[in-house]
């Protein structure tokens, strides 16, 4: 069974508009820690898009059906560099669209991710493992504490 993720309304928008253009993605996140650890408290939704050339064309499409989002300068050259970007969209949605590091095996970490629905709109949550790998390099203490929060879950 699918477990509910809960988001911001306009968040729903996105998720479908990127469902509908079958953008290959996952929450990842403070809303996939909250998934996870259910006390944890989440506040946006964070999104991380496979880096490859039908993820970006779906991505640039979907974004460009959303309210709000700019899509100037955004290219699939860009969506499938090997260098991590962030694309904001709080603007109209409490949401970033991140895209992995080079190293970052996006195949591997979609096989071990959970099903999950936003709304009614079946979505990937990032594994317990994948969360930690995404988090470990980071120095920032919402992420130290995410950290400690995963850690005290897994195997």
């Amino acid at each position: 069974m699918q477990s509910e993720i809960l988001t911001f309304g306009a968040n729903l928008e996105l998720v479908e508009a990127l469902t509908k253009y079958n953008a290959r993605f996952f929450i990842v996140g403070g809303t996939a820690v909250r998934y996870h650890v259910p006390e944890r408290d989440a506040g946006d939704l964070d999104i991380l898009i496979e880096p490859s050339a039908q993820t970006a064309s779906a991505v640039i499409s979907a974004l460009s059906s959303c309210p709000l989002i700019s899509t100037v300068g955004l290219t699939v050259e860009k969506l499938t560099q090997p260098q991590k970007i962030l694309i904001p969209a709080k603007i109209y949605y409490y949401a970033d669209i991140l895209k992995p590091a080079h190293d970052f095996d996006f195949d591997l970490h979609w096989a071990k991710a959970h099903d999950a629905r936003i709304g009614q709109i079946p979505v990937k949550v990032a594994s317990v493992k994948t969360l930690l790998a995404l988090l470990v390099d980071s120095n920032e203490p919402k992420h130290a504490s995410d950290i400690s929060l995963l850690v005290s879950i897994s195997d």
